[in-house]
């Protein structure tokens, strides 16, 4: 099995500067390596008992190069609940995490998420906006 890789970005706030320096690393790796669609890097706020919230990056195996650039630590594969792709294709998801969630094949960063439902834009900007997540559900 191939790992996975996660770093600690900093909290809500602290983190939109890493997750952009990763964004524009991403970018550059991934079209030089014909953008495939298992290389992504995934993003969750986590607390694990504190009283803020962490956002913790997951580089998907494919994305080692870019994993290594910010000297991310191999993990276990998070599990789906919560996470949001930061960078990739959004084929990824199904690919990445056996199941299908109905994305479409468009190329993902924060800014060009297309949410297809009233619903999912809501959790989409609750979650990162504000960095709320306590609906786990799509």
């Amino acid at each position: 099995m191939k790992n996975w890789y996660s770093i600690g970005i900093g909290d809500g706030i602290m983190a939109a500067e890493p997750s952009e320096e990763i964004q524009v690393l991403f970018s550059q790796i991934f079209e030089a390596t014909g953008m495939p669609v298992e290389m992504a890097v995934f993003t969750r706020h986590e607390s694990e008992g504190r009283l803020h919230c962490e956002v913790v990056a997951y580089f998907s195996p494919a994305a080692l190069e870019v994993a290594e650039a910010f000297d991310a630590q191999p993990c276990e594969k998070p599990a789906r609940t919560g996470l949001g792709l930061l960078a990739g294709d959004n084929r990824a998801w199904s690919l990445l995490f056996d199941e299908t969630i109905g994305h479409s094949g468009a190329i993902h960063t924060e800014s060009n998420t297309s949410a297809t439902s009233l619903r999912g834009r809501v959790l989409y900007f609750k979650r990162n906006l504000f960095g709320w997540d306590h609906d786990h559900r799509n």
